[in-house]
């Protein structure tokens, strides 16, 4: 059972990257990760960005592991929903390590989506304003002298002479 949704007002932005043992099939790996965006989606959060960046040497081994599977998961939610997903990394064995960090703490969804939509509104203006609608430009008109690299008009100067 889905739980109420919680206001867009209250949810924060959190970023979470977890490893996942090396030795766990690709196809399991995805279930695992299909499974993280669930309980986000259920407990009313909103995933936002999912990443895998793929198996990767760890720079220090965990539980005897030295490789492990990088997952980047970026979402809306509430500290409860947090709880909740790093709750259920602690009961996956597959799930060697975790670490979840608040993106902005002064930001809400909210927020965030009417600043995404204001940036694509003024785009396109800013960009009449800048005359970016205009033809393309010419290139500029060549003289002999800019074709030249500067050695060579360096070289061109008549030498210096000297009264002993």
């Amino acid at each position: 059972m889905a739980r109420k949704q919680t206001p867009s007002h209250l949810r924060r932005e959190f970023e979470c990257v977890y490893l996942i043992r090396h030795d766990v099939e690709d196809h399991a790996v995805d279930k695992i990760v299909e499974k993280y965006r669930e309980i986000v989606e259920n407990n009313g959060g909103k995933v936002v960005g999912l990443e895998s960046w793929g198996r990767r040497k760890l720079a220090y081994p965990i539980a005897k592991h030295r490789t492990a599977h990088y997952i980047h998961m970026e979402f809306f939610g509430t500290s409860e929903l947090v709880h909740e997903v790093e709750r259920n990394m602690r009961i996956t064995e597959d799930v060697v390590r975790w670490l979840t960090v608040l993106r902005d703490p002064h930001a809400d969804q909210e927020s965030k989506e009417r600043t995404s939509e204001l940036k694509r509104r003024k785009e396109p203006e800013a960009e009449t304003e800048r005359g970016f609608e205009a033809a393309p430009r010419e290139p500029a008109p060549t003289t002999p002298e800019a074709e030249k690299p500067k050695h060579e008009a360096e070289e061109t100067k008549p030498p210096e002479t000297t009264q002993a």
